[in-house]
Order: C-alpha cells, then structure tokens, then sequence
C-alpha cells in the first residue's frame, strides 16, 4: 500500500496587507494592497506535499461560514483529501498578516472554531503502517486541539506511521515540562533556532541540537531563515545552504512549504539530504507570491527552477519524484 502523509492543525484565511512599514500607534497607513489568501501552517504543508504527487489527507475543523468552506475547497482542489476533515458551527480561523517591503511579517491571529470545539473520535482507518504524521506545533495552543494531537500521535506510533512535529513558540516553551515524551517519538523535527534554544534551555545551537538528539528524536532538520538549514541524524551532520531568491515577496508559508516538500521526498524515497534540497526549492519558490501555498508548483516549475540555479542534483531530486 502507499504510504500517505497526514497532516493536523490549523487551515484558515489569511488576510494579507503589503505596507512599508508599520504604523506608529494609533497612525494610519496605506497598503499597496490586500488579499483574502487561504492558508494556515499545516494546510501550507499539506498543499505543497499534494501537489508533488503525494497522497495527503488533512485532519482537523473548518467552520461552516463562507471563509471556511473557501478554505475546504481549496484544499481539494490542490488534491488534498478532506474526508478527515470535520466542519463545525462558528467562525473560520483567520490571519492579519502584515508584510513589509522586505518580506517579512507581523501576524495577528484568530484561532476560530478550531480552538473551542473537540475533534471527536478518530477514525481507526486513518494510519497505515509506513506513513506519516505531520502535526503543527500551533495545535498545542489550545486544549481540545492539543488533546487531538496527543491521540492523533498515539493512535499513529500503534499503527507503525513515523511521527512529523513543526514546533510553535508556545509550543517550544512548555516542551521540556509537558512535551518530552512527545519529543522521544518523533522521527521529523522542525525547530527554528529560537524554539530550539527554548527547548532545550540553552543559547548554544551545538549543545541544544545534542540535547534534541539524545531526547529520542531520529531526525532534527533546524531551520535557519533563509540561509538553510542544519540536517541531524544517526548518519548526516551537515549545513545544506537555501536557494538565494531576489525577489521575496511574502515569506509565510516558506518553513511549511519545506517541510511539506522534504515529507514528500521522504515518502517518495528520497535520502533525507535529497529531501532538504527539495524542501529548499518549495520553499524558495512559495515566496515569490502572496499567500502561504498560492505560487504554483508543479514538475515543470520545480525542472525549471532547478535549471535556473543549474543545480542537476535537483534535477534529478525531481525526476525521482514524477517516476
């Protein structure tokens, strides 16, 4: 059977508004312009993953107003299977999301329905031996979410599926006191240096990068902006450098595309070093537009980009995963 990719936490509207600069309090700023964008850091993920082939099934709740049901099919049309996908009375999640002329962003965020309503029973058909869990650290804000997460990553180690974690800040905060048995079964870590160093209680990346390491965690793939990034485990310890992109235009949604994209390289059979260089070039790819997935991504974008760095590693990374 074919493995799959699950993918829990937050899918939501993101309102995008490009400015200057932020406004001083109580001040009054002109965007250049503003749009309803769906998006959410485990629907980014599991839209990327879907459109390089993978199989990828989307658990958690979307409201039934007009935002949620745009965001539900979204993510059907990007090839994402939502029949794990509940929907629910009251309102969508949604993101105000602030972008400078550099690209980066400040976010003001509306959890939604997802944050006040249990998921309920978890279908025992949903974890086949050999896929993978994906979950968004952002699920651990709140308690009906969190509780899923724990059962989703229960319910998925019985079944033999390797577990996935892209930690939040709040997440990172609590993990050493209430989240370390989550820690020692995680095949796939995320971290950002921050959340790392919060972790593991120490400002030195070489000695919380061991710390994750001896927790139990297989695989730590520490983020560093756009530099790239540092690959821990049993085999590799190594820098493997990003994709230097000139014109970023939005940088939400660059860590979900990377890890949507070295998900689905590893489920396609990729060495782990193959799937971050393929987890750069999603990655480097998504901030070319507005939006957390909006850039399209496809074989011949991926084949063209990959001839534009004239990087054949990557053309033959992405040969690997249409054969």
């Amino acid at each position: 059977m074919v493995a799959s990719l699950i993918v829990y936490g937050d899918a939501l509207m993101d309102v995008t508004a490009l400015i200057q600069s932020l406004p001083d309090k109580g001040g009054d700023i002109i965007s250049d312009s503003i749009e309803l964008v769906p998006g959410g850091s485990a629907a980014n993920c599991a839209v990327i993953a879907a459109r390089l082939g993978i199989n990828v099934k989307f658990v958690g709740l979307l409201s039934k107003d007009q935002l949620g049901t745009i965001v539900l099919e979204d993510l059907q049309q990007n090839g994402v299977d939502t029949s794990f996908t509940k929907m629910v009375d009251g309102k969508t999640a949604t993101v105000i999301d602030l972008i400078d002329r550099s690209g980066e962003h400040t976010m003001v965020s509306f959890r939604g329905a997802a944050a006040y309503e249990p998921y309920g029973k978890i279908d025992p058909a949903l974890f086949q031996e050999g896929d993978i869990l994906h979950v968004s650290g952002y699920a651990f804000q709140s308690q009906y979410s969190e509780e899923t997460a724990i059962e989703l990553i229960r319910q998925a180690k019985k079944a033999g599926a390797k577990i996935s974690l892209d930690p939040s800040y709040n997440f990172a905060k609590t993990a050493i006191h209430n989240h370390k048995d989550i820690l020692s079964q995680l095949e796939y870590f995320f971290p950002n240096e921050s959340e790392m160093q919060l972790i593991a209680q120490s400002t030195s990346d070489k000695d919380a990068l061991k710390y994750l390491k001896e927790s139990g965690i297989k695989t730590v793939i520490l983020k560093t902006g756009a530099a790239g990034c540092y690959l821990a485990d049993s085999s590799i310890d190594r820098f493997i450098e990003a994709y230097q992109i000139r014109e970023v235009i939005d940088s939400t949604g660059a860590g979900d595309a990377f890890a949507g994209g070295f998900l689905a390289g590893r489920i396609k059979g990729l060495t782990p070093y193959q799937a971050v260089k393929l987890g750069h070039a999603c990655a480097a790819i998504i901030v070319t537009r507005i939006g957390g997935h909006s850039a399209p991504l496809d074989f011949d974008i991926l084949s063209r980009f990959a001839d534009n760095f004239q990087d054949e590693e990557l053309s033959n990374i992405i040969k690997i995963m249409w054969s």
